[in-house]
């Protein structure tokens, strides 16, 4: 997951703690002196095209001080996971236990809970899940005693689709997954909540006396800093209303945007607005890192703006991010997802990779073969190395 041209040390565990992650981001941006040109604690509070330029106002939080600057294009790199998503489920105001996001999870025995619900199943479900029932704990303080009392926690998942495994984990249901997995009972999706508040499920069934929600349910694309009254976007809208957006007025979040390129970056009406890191299921660094590249060569004039592909194909199928010259279609005023996967993350780096000048430098080149299978093969490395 390292930044091309910029490898982990030497030694580094094939899959790095936070720690390092931490300490490796921290050595890259010195290493490439961006500390000077990044402002810190700093919040954009307003951003709005005026003419042919973008005036942007931001607020210090040390200081709580706004300034104002003007630029000729924006990035929007405020990544995917600052604003959780909690579903809104008919009868909710009626549960009486506490809730909490996965986003807000740190360690299982500080949760104080005996019965817990986990609603979803994809990395931080499964992972908290995990923890939980006493498999492959992270190690702190009190790793080691809570390994011994887990047993005294019943943990129920909730899963969207229940003919389908987890992605990326052990399946409870199979007896040949771990025993600690198995101790994780699998439901339905939640369909409502009842006066007594008691969680009544998709197939009839239900669950009293849970005293812990932990909702693994991802989060929203926040965009509050472009307001819906001003243009362009009072006429092509980043954002519209939906059964996923925030219930605040003016909805700012919503699980998808509109108006945008065939590649999850610029913005249709005005390229000069662009989005990286968008795509999900990713190898996030690297992918970033090339669409920023692939951004700066577009807005600086050294390329032509990105050629069509073959939008009308599903987001996740490695067909779709091939050229099309030919293709005169509008292409898709709403992403219904922006999950890209690992097929087609590949396809998608080196098509466009390709729209580049030709570099010599090693690291910008398409990844070797070894890479990609490494890649693939992810989950099994991850379970041989980790446990799980």
């Amino acid at each position: 997951m390292a930044f091309r041209g910029a490898p982990f040390p030497p030694n580094t565990h094939m899959f790095p703690s936070r720690a390092h992650i931490y300490d490796y981001l921290q050595h890259f941006a010195r290493s490439q002196s961006m500390l000077d040109v990044i402002r810190f604690r700093t919040e954009v509070v307003h951003a709005r095209r005026v003419q042919n330029e973008w005036h942007v106002t931001s607020r210090s939080l040390d200081e709580q001080s706004e300034s104002n600057g003007v630029f000729d294009a924006i990035l929007v790199a405020n990544g995917n996971c600052a604003t959780p998503h909690i579903p809104s489920v008919p009868g909710l105001d009626h549960f009486r236990g506490r809730q909490m996001h996965s986003a807000w999870y740190r360690y299982p025995d500080t949760l104080n809970a005996r019965r817990i619900l986990i609603v979803g199943s994809n990395s931080s479900g499964s992972d908290i899940a995990r923890e939980l029932c006493g498999g492959a704990v992270r190690q702190w303080r009190t790793s080691e005693e809570w390994q011994r009392s887990s047993e005294s926690v019943t943990v129920y998942q909730s899963y969207h689709d229940l003919s389908k495994p987890p992605k990326s984990d052990y399946d409870p249901r199979d007896p040949a997954s771990p025993a600690w997995c198995r101790r994780i009972h699998v439901v339905g999706p939640i369909q409502h909540i009842d006066e007594q508040g008691a969680l009544v499920f998709s197939d009839g069934a239900r669950l009293e006396d849970i005293d812990l929600i932990i909702w693994a349910t991802g989060f929203l694309h926040n965009v509050s800093f472009f307001r819906a009254k001003d243009e362009p976007f009072c006429k092509a809208p980043l954002i519209v209303p939906n059964q996923k957006t925030s219930t605040a007025t003016p909805i700012t979040s919503a699980d998808t945007l509109h108006n945008l390129d065939d590649w999850m970056m610029f913005y249709k009406p005005d390229p000069s607005l662009c989005f990286i890191g968008l795509p999900e299921h990713v190898v996030p660094f690297p992918l970033a890192q090339l669409q920023a590249r692939v951004a700066a060569h577009v807005l600086l004039g050294k390329i032509p703006p990105l050629p069509r592909v073959r939008a009308q194909l599903p987001i996740s199928d490695p067909e779709r991010w091939i050229i099309d010259e030919h293709n005169e279609a509008p292409g898709p005023e709403a992403w219904g997802n922006f999950i890209l996967g690992r097929d087609a993350e590949f396809v998608y780096t080196d098509t466009l990779l390709s729209l580049l000048p030709r570099s010599q430098l090693p690291e910008w080149q398409p990844f070797p073969p070894w890479r990609r299978e490494l890649r693939r093969k992810g989950i099994e490395k991850r379970r041989e190395l980790l446990g799980y």
